[in-house]
């Protein structure tokens, strides 16, 4: 019998298939939310000469059968403001549940085999968003870099990944618990002050820049409000209670069925990073960069599903590069609009 995500305003998605959506250049509006949709994507991999393609391939192929399968597995998002003690608490629930515990710092690191610094990406997702066309274009990419590390890192583990938008990331997931954690303003320059890096007023200042970035970031990737309740499970307020309570609340609610035997999460993992693989060859290749193609994947058929606006020779062109990907023997074109060859 399927299992229904309860309480959050989602789009019913077939445990089969999952899409890999655009970005959303065109600023989606707040009821994005009640839709599902949202900034999903793959790895651009560095070229590889074709001489070399065959043995890629059957290492991917190799790897996707260890790795895939009917088993469950757990995952728990925490979201949080700077300073508000989230790696006390994501360190405290990892030990209580034995789960690997993940940040963005990791999977930045494992962008690196994509041929990109961790230290430029990271200054290119979480800096100021701008609104340029180029910008727009390469946000895109460095995304798929970001969510296929991702995805990769937490296939067939139960995982705690504490990062800002770990929930809208991977929301398509049915049966994550997403956590909130928040804490009085004065608590949070307690924290800043006793790392002893910074003065009351300039951990002030670097607070209100942080929050002001994410949210801005969240709007202009999701269309959501990262502050909007209705994006988490639970809300953890730190007013009133310690880190060690905190920990025990939410340690309380990951042991619940829902979260802790799911049998959908694996699936609609396997779905989302075939999907995700094959979208990345397309972008990473010349010739298609440019072009929106929207991709869904079916790991049960072993088919990926093809969307966009194509000319018929950059249809051929794109079927042949989603045919070679890992897992994948079947390329689907029937979404496919055909167009002109641009000159």
């Amino acid at each position: 019998m399927r299992h229904e995500r309860e309480g959050k305003p989602k789009t019913v998605l077939s445990e089969k298939r999952l899409s890999v959506n655009r970005i959303g250049l065109d600023f989606p509006r707040q009821d994005v939310l009640n839709t599902g949709r949202g900034i999903s994507g793959n790895l651009i991999r560095k070229k590889i000469p074709l001489n070399r393609l065959g043995v890629r391939i059957h290492l991917n192929l190799l790897f996707w059968h260890l790795t895939s399968g009917e088993g469950k597995m757990a995952i728990i998002t925490i979201s949080r403001g700077s300073a508000t003690g989230g790696l006390l608490l994501a360190e405290g629930l990892a030990k209580k549940l034995n789960y690997k515990l993940v940040r963005r710092e990791d999977i930045l690191q494992g962008t690196a085999k994509f041929g990109v610094e961790a230290a430029k990406l990271e200054k290119f997702l979480f800096g100021p968003p701008t609104f340029s066309d180029d910008f727009k274009q390469d946000i895109r990419n460095y995304i798929a870099f970001f969510q296929v590390a991702l995805y990769e890192y937490i296939q067939m583990q139960d995982v705690i990944y504490l990062g800002n938008v770990g929930h809208l990331m991977l929301r398509d997931i049915p049966d994550v618990l997403t956590i909130r954690l928040i804490a009085p303003f004065e608590f949070r320059i307690r924290m800043l002050i006793e790392r002893g890096k910074m003065t009351r007023e300039e951990a002030s200042n670097y607070i209100e820049k942080i929050d002001a970035q994410r949210r801005a970031w969240t709007l202009f990737l999701y269309g959501v409000d990262w502050l909007n309740p209705i994006l988490y499970d639970l809300t953890l307020n730190l007013e009133n209670m310690n880190i060690d309570t905190a920990v025990e609340i939410a340690a309380t609610a990951a042991r619940l069925k829902k979260y802790s035997e799911s049998d959908q999460n694996q699936k609609t993992m396997e779905n989302m990073l075939m999907a995700a693989r094959t979208r990345a060859e397309l972008l990473a290749d010349p010739r298609l960069a440019s072009y929106d193609i929207e991709v869904e994947a079916d790991t049960s058929t072993a088919t990926v599903y093809l969307e966009g606006k194509l000319s018929p020779d950059l249809t051929g062109h794109a079927v042949e590069i989603a045919g070679n990907i890992a897992g994948v023997n079947k390329v689907d074109t029937c979404r496919i609009v055909s167009i002109e060859q641009e000159s």
